[in-house]
């Protein structure tokens, strides 16, 4: 059972929200792409660490499911975790979940490719990565 890392937490305002009365999808991906970089933090990806070459995990491909809609005033948070690691890639799960029920309100898979940010090229991953990512991956 991989561990989950809460990596956000906000409530739904007014101006999030669509004609239909729901929090509009584009804030879903807000929410996720900002819960990634909490997720670099525990791979060793955050600002503070220096390599060379300068690596990021860039999007290349997601998946979202809707399962419950967000109205105004609604809190939730984001839990993250890893499904799967390649040899340049990472997969990230993100679930959305209602606090008051604790119901899962939004369900994300993230594709993330190792990129080098000088070449602009893709890359393996560096091995203390891909170790954080399957301990993560692999957490009882």
């Amino acid at each position: 059972m991989p561990k989950y890392f809460e990596t956000y937490r906000a409530a739904v305002n007014p101006w999030q929200c669509d004609q239909l009365g729901h929090m509009n999808v584009q804030h879903h991906m807000a929410a996720v792409s900002d819960a990634a970089f909490q997720m670099f933090i525990h791979l060793g990806l955050g600002p503070e660490v220096e390599r060379d070459p300068p690596i990021a995990l860039a999007a290349v491909r997601m998946e979202f499911d809707f399962p419950i809609e967000l109205n105004v005033g609604d809190a939730y948070r984001v839990e993250s975790t890893i499904h799967r690691v390649g040899t340049k890639s990472v997969t990230f799960h993100h679930r959305m979940k209602k606090v008051a029920t604790g119901e899962v309100v939004m369900e994300a898979n993230v594709v993330g490719v190792c990129l080098n940010l000088e070449s602009r090229e893709g890359m393996a991953l560096p091995e203390d990565v891909a170790a954080r990512a399957r301990e993560i991956m692999e957490s009882p």
